[in-house]
């Protein structure tokens, strides 16, 4: 029993050590920090969403930012701070991946009132478009799918994978395995196999997860408060598709936001 516990006590510190650090040596204020973000907007309901570590309710952004006026920070776009021989002390940049609606709605105007400068990176695919990124689509389809059954399946290089949903833990361990296996394809076969669920299902676009217009995108850069980076046309995995497929991806990118 003694043996058992001192067990337990021996993963929950080890876990502790891990997930905080309170062992590492803090890294010195000469160097930049960059707080990488993704959206902005209220949390789902847990069982409703896998991603909510990438979304940041806009009241705890502004109280980041805040703090870090309070604390002596500089923030500097990306390229702003590049282009700095020497890097000042308590440098910072803030940037946000993927182009996200809610990067302009919610976070722009507590950039704009608290006068700091950010990088937003574009997936261009879907700009103008209204489309959903493919695994916002996919946590739909499992986690707000009210004509979901008790499994679902998937039909890859013609195997058929079959999926038990019948249960939340189930449910759970599906989402991450088809996670993983869409991550690997095709962005187009991949999306041909979302659009089969969506339709079969009767799902529905949900429009608090577009990407950001062209309109939006140029408000955002004409502000001057706001840099705008390249994050390929469709965000594939880039080591799953060809050479010439991923410059295509990332030029046309590029292009296509110095052409708006």
């Amino acid at each position: 029993m003694i043996y058992a516990a001192v067990l337990a006590f021996a993963a929950l510190f080890a876990w502790f050590c891990l997930r905080f650090a309170w062992w590492a040596k803090d890294l010195s204020y000469e160097y930049p920090r960059v707080l990488m973000y993704h959206m902005i907007r209220e949390h789902l309901p847990k069982r409703a969403s896998k991603f909510n570590r990438l979304r940041v309710i806009p009241a705890a952004f502004e109280k980041q930012l805040a703090w870090l006026k309070q604390n002596g920070f500089t923030s500097y776009t990306l390229s702003e701070l590049a282009s700095l021989g020497s890097k000042p002390a308590k440098a910072v940049c803030i940037t946000f991946d993927d182009g996200y609606y809610d990067n302009y709605k919610y976070a722009f105007p507590i950039l704009k009132k608290y006068q700091v400068p950010a990088t937003i990176f574009i997936t261009s695919g879907g700009v103008d478009t209204g489309k959903e990124f493919w695994w916002d689509r996919l946590e739909t389809v499992l986690f707000e799918n009210k004509n979901l059954r008790e499994s679902i399946e998937l039909d890859i290089l013609n195997q058929r994978h079959i999926f038990d949903v019948s249960d939340d833990k189930k449910r759970l361990h599906s989402f991450y395995t088809l996670h993983h296996m869409l991550f690997s394809l095709h962005p187009n076969e991949r999306d041909m196999m979302l659009d089969r669920w969506y339709e079969s299902y009767g799902l529905k676009v949900n429009p608090n997860n577009r990407t950001m217009t062209s309109s939006e995108l140029i408000e955002l850069y004409q502000s001057q408060l706001v840099t705008l980076g390249a994050h390929t046309i469709h965000h594939p995995a880039l080591k799953q598709i060809s050479r010439e497929e991923q410059i295509q991806e990332i030029q046309s990118s590029k292009l296509f936001l110095e052409n708006l």
